[in-house]
């Protein structure tokens, strides 16, 4: 029986399971034309399905992730699993007794309630990132830690196995890690994170963990002597530098590092700017750590991201696309026409040497998202770089806008600036 407080959901998976119920076959199985789904549980048996109720379990799975993990702290798996389970216990309470179909069905919906309404909990992730100078870390930014990987993070592995009994050698944590690890230059992030299972755990931390990079990836162009980008690690680590090499008859030209220049991020060389990208930076740090923000804080953030992601972009196109979202949401934060938003460009960057340019830069962002034109000139791509970098820096410095909460009262804030009202 359905509450005034329960999750609407409920109500459609009881009635799933009433229908469930009706349709079991004492037939064993779909022959292999019509199967579009088997399970198999050990020592309970099979169920397989056809298209249509393949189809209609994969709707209900849908709904069960929008309905119980709408912040996706809970996985996909343990969703799927967990409605699995329901099912198979209906379909053998069936089979030992003949009840009435709600006695069969509310026992196993409110063990699978107690699955997916679980309380979230705590956990701490690692999450490999590349791109970082090791030497220079441990170190932090926002609600992140950044550290080297090595011992001493084995030997907390081998404690978790120990801990837990892992039952062979290939389900232990220091395992999965492959047999021959090499500590050398790999960096992990620590984050913390509130999940209610560990796949769903690793997700978000690795979302949180992209979201500080980006930040991070402002300041690439500040850093002295930095020529990376930070990413996460998504798979094989690249062995060395790319192989780029220019022939001609005069000889050849190597597109690759020759010196001692540190091609990796240094957060120790972060941590020393100064001036206003130095006062932007930390203000960044700051934000990242508030556990709430406002409208407007949660505003810049989301323009640093994208800023950051032009500077990480692997393409020009790529570039110039991020660099034009994050200064859309900077310049306007309610929606309002285009001369709006170039208007404020030319009043906040009014000493920017190069902003007349800024309309060009606009009618080239038109040509590519509305008559697809690739290949966008360099100059262009750095200039509009350039342009967002600054936008969000003055914005993040600015006095006024940090006591501003309110998308509309900062859109309001902006157009009194422009007209000098």
């Amino acid at each position: 029986m359905s509450t005034s407080t329960e999750n609407p959901f409920w109500a459609e998976f009881r009635q799933f399971l009433g229908e469930f119920l009706e349709s079991l076959s004492p037939v064993e199985g779909l022959s292999d034309e019509r199967a579009a789904m088997f399970w198999w549980r050990e020592g309970t048996g099979s169920l397989s399905f056809d298209q249509e109720e393949s189809r209609r379990y994969r709707a209900l799975l849908r709904n069960a992730q929008r309905a119980v993990a709408p912040q996706d702290d809970l996985s996909r798996a343990t969703i799927d699993r967990a409605l699995q389970d329901a099912m198979f216990s209906v379909a053998v309470a069936r089979r030992q007794a003949a009840g009435d179909a709600a006695e069969l069905i509310e026992p196993a919906l409110r063990f699978t309630k107690e699955i997916l309404e679980g309380r979230p909990k705590e956990f701490v992730c690692w999450i490999e990132v590349h791109g970082f100078d090791a030497s220079a870390l441990p170190s932090h930014y926002g609600g992140t830690a950044f550290e080297p990987f090595g011992q001493s993070h084995l030997d907390r592995l081998e404690a978790i196995d120990q801990a837990t009994n892992a039952p062979i050698p290939q389900a232990s944590a220091r395992h999965m890690l492959g047999p021959e690890l090499s500590f050398e230059g790999r960096v992990i992030a620590v984050q913390q994170v509130y999940a209610r299972d560990s796949k769903a755990a690793i997700a978000l931390a690795a979302r949180e963990v992209a979201a500080t990079l980006d930040c991070l990836n402002c300041f690439v162009e500040d850093i002295s002597y930095n020529r990376a980008v930070l990413r996460v690690a998504n798979g094989q680590r690249t062995a060395g530098a790319a192989i780029r090499f220019a022939y001609s008859e005069a000889g050849s030209f190597r597109n690759s590092p020759k010196g001692d220049i540190p091609w990796e991020y240094s957060m120790k060389h972060l941590w020393e700017l100064d001036g206003t990208a130095g006062h932007a930076m930390r203000q960044l740090d700051e934000l990242l750590r508030h556990d709430r923000r406002t409208e407007v804080e949660e505003l810049l953030v989301r323009a640093a991201r994208w800023v950051g992601r032009a500077s990480a972009a692997d393409t020009a196109e790529d570039c110039f696309l991020y660099s034009w979202i994050g200064i859309d949401c900077m310049m306007k934060p309610v929606s309002r026409k285009d001369k709006t938003l170039l208007g404020r460009i030319k009043w906040m960057l009014s000493d920017f040497s190069d902003v007349g340019e800024v309309g060009s830069l606009w009618r080239l962002r038109n040509a590519l998202v509305h008559d697809g034109r690739l290949e966008i000139p360099e100059f262009d791509k750095r200039m509009l770089q350039t342009v967002a970098l600054n936008l969000l820096v003055r914005l993040l410095v600015n006095a006024a806008v940090k006591s501003i909460e309110t998308l509309a009262d900062l859109d309001r804030y902006l157009e009194s600036q422009v007209k000098g009202t």
